[in-house]
């Protein structure tokens, strides 16, 4: 504590702060809920819990084999790259269960990450997320994912899904 504040500095900065982020995350998660609505996928947004929840959003289209389970970020745009350090230990675990135990793909677990700057929705699949581990990296550059759009596309077309 620096000398010369007061407490209620304190307590006014963190609850102003904490719910500026709650506010972030809650319009990254509407605008990614919207995306997946406008393909046609049921989808559920998990309700946020003090202790934190394994995903934040599961939407499903058409089979079983269309499920995609998704942690939504944020990233500020003076930000150009994904810091890895933003994922959580309970989020890579539950996408190591889901892929290994649930069998459901590595294509479609992973984050949605809205960026400031194009007000676009990207993804990290859980795929290249272990490949850029297994490659010493700790972050990746936002522009070199595809959007959440391109990727639903494609998942879409590829799955034979109408």
């Amino acid at each position: 504590k620096c000398s010369g504040l007061s407490d209620t500095f304190f307590i006014t900065f963190y609850s102003e702060n904490n719910m500026s982020n709650i506010n972030i995350g809650n319009k990254t998660e509407k605008n990614t809920v919207s995306i997946f609505r406008s393909h046609n996928y049921w989808v559920y947004n998990t309700p946020h819990k003090t202790n934190g929840q394994p995903v934040d959003i599961i939407c499903v289209r058409g089979c079983p084999d269309m499920v995609w389970l998704l942690d939504a970020k944020h990233l500020d745009s003076s930000s150009a790259s994904f810091p890895f350090s933003r994922i959580e230990p309970n989020q890579e675990t539950t996408l190591l269960y889901a892929s290994e135990f649930a069998k459901l793909s590595k294509e479609r677990l992973g984050f949605a990450i809205e960026w400031d700057r194009t007000k676009e929705v990207y993804f990290l699949s859980y795929r290249q997320y272990e490949e850029e581990k297994r490659n010493a990296k700790n972050s990746v550059k936002i522009e070199e994912l595809p959007t959440l759009e391109e990727r639903i596309r494609n998942e879409t077309k590829n799955n034979n899904i109408k």
